[in-house]
């Protein structure tokens, strides 16, 4: 897969609709949130600071689920 990197604070965009499948800390990814795009597609978002969304919520592309954060500090 692709890795992007953004500044802190950066809004950090869903790609493609879909479900929130997790939203929470992971070792070594920091606060983490997994979209669920259907036939096993997903999308993976580490790192990321102040979540704007909640397990199973619907999001669509191009809306702002966090801000780029940091993996030193839980959120």
């Amino acid at each position: 897969g692709r890795q992007y990197r953004a500044p802190l604070g950066t809004p950090v965009q869903v790609v493609f609709d879909g479900t929130v499948a997790f939203s929470g800390w992971t070792p070594g990814y920091g606060h983490t949130i997994v979209i669920d795009h259907g036939d096993n597609y997903y999308s993976v978002y580490a790192h990321v600071a102040k979540p704007r969304i909640k397990v199973d919520e619907q999001v669509e592309r191009g809306q702002t689920i966090a801000e780029a954060g940091a993996s030193s500090r839980q959120y």
